[in-house]
């Protein structure tokens, strides 16, 4: 085990695949976002998972267009968040889970959440905004 270094240090590692085409990276941008991307045979993105200077973590997933097309996140409130984009990057379903569990929020067509499910003293309650 000694013949291998104990820590390597670089802004940005590139998977290839057989032929030399880059297929994945690992990378911290300018910004100081750490994320791994995964590549289609074209080199275009396609799945990313990072955590951005901030420290929140995010996972989107990528189409034939250059938005992405689902978004996951933990806010900073430490809710989760689940996004749905059309091929123009506007959001068109958006599922918000509260951070304690006591409320989820939907969103449709491009709208902020307008459906609460909340429990409030054990039930389990609907709301429309």
């Amino acid at each position: 085990m000694d013949q291998y270094p104990k820590m390597l240090c670089a802004r940005e590692f590139v998977l290839v695949d057989e032929e030399g085409f880059p297929r994945a990276n690992w990378a911290v941008d300018d910004g100081g976002q750490a994320a791994i991307s995964f590549l289609d045979n074209n080199g275009n993105g396609k799945l990313a998972v990072g955590v951005g200077k901030d420290g929140l973590a995010i996972i989107t997933m990528k189409a034939a267009t250059d938005f992405p097309r689902m978004l996951i996140t933990i806010d900073k409130d430490d809710d989760f968040n689940f996004v749905c984009l059309d091929k123009t990057g506007k959001a068109r379903f958006q599922l918000t889970i509260a951070a304690d569990g006591s409320s989820v929020q939907l969103g449709l067509g491009g709208h902020p959440p307008n459906v609460l499910l909340s429990a409030i003293g054990g039930k389990g309650e609907i709301h429309k905004a």
